[in-house]
């Protein structure tokens, strides 16, 4: 994270220039190579650029192949000239920013072959160009897949113009065991995302779709009668922390888990003592998935969302909850999470409500809190680190008006 923020407004000649910046330079040049590797194989193809690749290297084993010499080879074998693509790489200093949507998979049938399909919509919201790798790992049971094939065979790469929806579609034969979707450089953090696919569902009568096709951006747009508030925005803030004694805040700053990107690491069932921020993929966020975490307590650590509505009416409050492990099957295991109950207050104009959310009964991302009558004007939610559990996340807050 670190890395990618000081790529964010300046070019890399800028940044290798800079002496008070050398370790950032250092950590942003193979991210940076790799980033160029990642689109020319979404340009020409992954095996294409391999190959190329490799036999460039057994072509100039013995002498040094210079920029201009480069330039011309490539040009040559692909028949484009790749120099713009270069500059804009080497001197861009803005960056790409996805939302991703409607993640699924699957397996189906197809001509009496069981298959799996890996789907999902995204949107560069920037000004300038993208691109989104997907790779997985197979879960074979016939020992370890070669290096080859899965470079060969297990990533695939798709470009976007600024301003772009795409919806992707990877059909693959052997069931994986993760997708891995990688923004890259990219503003959004984590930059790569995890989706575990072992809970995977059958479906019948439906058609594989491998590729990506654009589809309308305006379906990513927050809807009219709907407000949100994350933990990164203005509305949010920490009310307060719980009191501490000498000894539990000198134990707090010896244990101190900053990552140096400026957000704490999540540590679910190791809670800090006071609201951290930190980045995970299971948050909710367009571009950066983040939320404030604190250790369970009695109540005294409070943090508030508070949201302007245009509109006097009735609404219904929602609370974004990232890790209810509704994948575990087992009741008698998910009584056992770190997350254990949401204690929160909820002011309308009937006074305040203080809902007591059982975490056991959601499912990751949105859960109804309740349904209340507001003013227009400012509304405010509250939630406390009151919790049987280990710990709490306080992320967002979503208002939707009951037509």
């Amino acid at each position: 994270a670190r890395t990618i923020s000081a790529l964010n407004g300046t070019d890399l000649p800028t940044l290798l220039d800079d002496r008070s910046r050398h370790d950032e330079a250092l950590s942003a040049l193979p991210l940076k190579g790799k980033e160029l590797i990642v689109r020319l194989q979404g340009m020409f193809g992954e095996l294409e650029i391999e190959r190329y690749l490799a036999e460039l290297m057994i072509r100039y084993r013995s002498r040094v192949l210079s920029q201009e010499e480069f330039y011309v080879d490539f040009s040559d074998h692909f028949g484009v000239d790749i120099v713009p693509e270069i500059e804009r790489w080497y001197h861009g200093r803005e960056l790409p920013g996805f939302m991703i949507d409607d993640v699924e998979w699957y397996s189906f049938v197809d001509n009496g072959i069981t298959k799996y399909q890996f789907r999902m919509k995204a949107y560069n919201g920037e000004d300038v160009p993208g691109m989104i790798r997907i790779s997985y790992q197979p879960s074979r049971k016939s020992g370890r897949v070669p290096r080859s094939v899965v470079s060969a065979e297990f990533f695939r790469t798709f470009l976007f113009e600024p301003g772009e929806a795409q919806e992707i579609g990877v059909v693959t034969a052997e069931k994986p065991k993760e997708v891995l979707v990688n923004t890259l450089i990219s503003h959004n953090l984590p930059p790569v995302k995890k989706y575990n696919t072992r809970k995977l569902s059958q479906r019948e009568d439906v058609r594989p779709f491998d590729g990506s096709k654009p589809i309308d951006p305006s379906r990513f747009a927050v809807q009219g009668n709907c407000h949100i508030v994350d933990n990164t925005d203005p509305g949010f803030e920490v009310v307060s922390d719980p009191a501490q004694s000498w000894l539990t805040g000198m134990l707090k700053r010896i244990r101190k888990r900053d990552t140096g990107s400026g957000y704490a690491r999540y540590v679910r069932n190791k809670p800090p003592h006071t609201w951290k921020e930190a980045v995970h993929e299971r948050f909710y966020g367009p571009y950066i998935q983040s939320a404030h975490y604190i250790a369970a307590g009695r109540g005294e650590g409070r943090v508030r969302w508070t949201a302007d509505i245009p509109e006097s009416g009735t609404y219904e409050v929602y609370c974004f909850m990232p890790d209810c492990m509704d994948d575990i099957p087992k009741p008698e295991i998910r009584k056992k999470i770190v997350i254990q109950e949401y204690h929160l207050s909820v002011e309308h104009d009937e006074g305040t409500d203080h809902p007591v959310i059982p975490v056991v009964e959601c499912r990751n991302g949105w859960n109804l809190v309740g349904t209340y009558y507001f003013s227009k004007g400012k509304v405010k939610v509250e939630l406390t680190d009151e919790s049987p559990g280990r710990s709490i996340v306080a992320d967002a807050i979503k208002w939707v008006k009951k037509d």
